[in-house]
C-alpha cells in the first residue's frame, strides 16, 4: 500500500530444505538477489519496504529471493515475489457543488451535479 510504514513488515517469505536434514535443514538466511531494490529481508524471511512506497514512483516491483540452509547451501532456482503498490485512497466527493439560483434567506440550496463518492476498493 502506498505509504506504508517502512517498519511494517509487508508479508514473510517461507522456504523449505527438501535434503531431509533436520538441524541444517533449517533455512537460516534469505537474500535479495534483485540489486537496487527499496526493500529488505530477515533471516526468518519477514519483507519490509526500506521507505514508504509510491505508486506514482512505481505500480509494482519484481524481486527475485534466494534461501541458505543452515548448512551453506542456497537454492537453486529463486522464488519470483511480486509486491504491488496499491494507491493511497480515501472517501471523498467528487464532483461539482452549486447553488440552485433560488434565494433562501436562511439558507442555500446546493444540488450536487455529477457527483460521486470516492471509496477505498475492498482490498
Amino acid at each position: 500500500m502506498e505509504g506504508s510504514s517502512a517498519s511494517a513488515s509487508l508479508t514473510t517469505l517461507s522456504a523449505q530444505d527438501a535434503d531431509g536434514s533436520k538441524e541444517k535443514g533449517d533455512i537460516c538466511e534469505y537474500k535479495i538477489e534483485s540489486e537496487e531494490q527499496p526493500f529488505r529481508i530477515s533471516e526468518k524471511g519477514e519483507l519490509f519496504a526500506l521507505h514508504p512506497l509510491n505508486y506514482s514512483s512505481s505500480h509494482s516491483y519484481v524481486l527475485s529471493v534466494l534461501a541458505t540452509d543452515c548448512s551453506g547451501k542456497t537454492s537453486t532456482s529463486p522464488l519470483l515475489v511480486v509486491v504491488e503498490v496499491r494507491q493511497r485512497c480515501g472517501r471523498e466527493w467528487n464532483g461539482a457543488c452549486h447553488t440552485n439560483g433560488r434565494r433562501e434567506t436562511k439558507r442555500s440550496l446546493i444540488t450536487m451535479i455529477h457527483s460521486h463518492m470516492q471509496a477505498c476498493p475492498p482490498w
